[in-house]
């Protein structure tokens, strides 16, 4: 299996994108892992988050969308929880691998999280840890 990872700028760079992995990324970091399945990016995340995205693109997020190749008996359901649970992520926890994923090629614009090998913390949702005031 291979994901071909494209970096997008703009929400207008990501919103025709269909069957995909998508990842936000803070920091180097994996912010949050998600899927536009049977819909678009657009369409998973309508205009009114237009405003959101593009905000987060101009203050340091960085937004990647992941195209599948060869995927067989995998849905995107067992793709984007074993990206989780291999490399963490501040938001998801629902995730649940049902056909358990073996490894996965990465190409294109790789996430700086997926090139480091993100470090988990010593917590299994991966969270970041924050500073305390």
């Amino acid at each position: 299996m291979e994901i071909n990872w494209y970096r997008c700028l703009t929400y207008n760079d990501a919103k025709d994108y269909s069957g995909v992995i998508y990842l936000h990324e803070w920091n180097g970091a994996p912010f949050y892992w998600g899927k536009a399945d049977k819909s678009t990016f657009g369409v998973r995340y309508s205009s009114g988050y237009r405003h959101w995205i593009e905000g987060c693109l101009q203050n340091g997020g960085r937004l990647y969308i992941g195209q599948i190749t060869n995927k067989g008996k995998h849905s995107l359901d067992d793709i984007e929880a074993f990206l989780f649970k291999k490399y963490g992520g501040v938001i998801n926890e629902k995730i649940r691998e049902k056909q358990p994923v073996k490894d996965i090629k990465h190409v294109g614009n790789v996430p700086e999280s997926i090139e480091r090998g993100y470090p988990l913390t010593s917590r299994s949702t991966g969270r970041a840890k924050t500073a305390r005031r």
